[in-house]
């Protein structure tokens, strides 16, 4: 599924076989971690690991925590999640696969008190 989807905007180009191995390869994790220097395609593969996962063990009310280094990188991945997602789920349903609905939330505080621990 991964190997023939054509990544959006474009839809023309489908991930390279590095990311579509390091989604399915996360499948069997509870934790993944993806690194490498910019201009790298963390992001993609990150994006598609999530949809990935989801597809494969999703069920309503299921919750998927995600994490970076930074509130760019954070709001990055939830936007290419969010480009992601419909084309994903056509993607799926033509193989005859369902994708849950996926609903992305940022928690975020301006708090200062809930970032301390006693």
């Amino acid at each position: 599924l991964i190997d023939t989807f054509p990544l959006p905007p474009a839809g023309v180009f489908p991930a390279s076989p590095d990311q579509a191995r390091a989604a399915v390869e996360g499948l069997s994790t509870r934790v993944q971690l993806i690194q490498g220097p910019p201009g790298t395609g963390k992001t993609t593969t990150t994006a598609l690991a999530v949809l990935l996962r989801v597809l494969a063990g999703g069920g309503p009310g299921d919750v998927v925590l995600l994490s970076a280094h930074t509130h760019t990188a954070l709001d990055n991945l939830l936007e290419r999640i969010d480009r992601y997602r419909d084309a994903f789920a056509r993607h799926a349903a033509a193989a005859g696969r369902v994708l849950p609905t996926v609903r992305l939330v940022k928690v975020h505080t301006n708090d200062p008190t809930q970032h301390v621990v006693g």
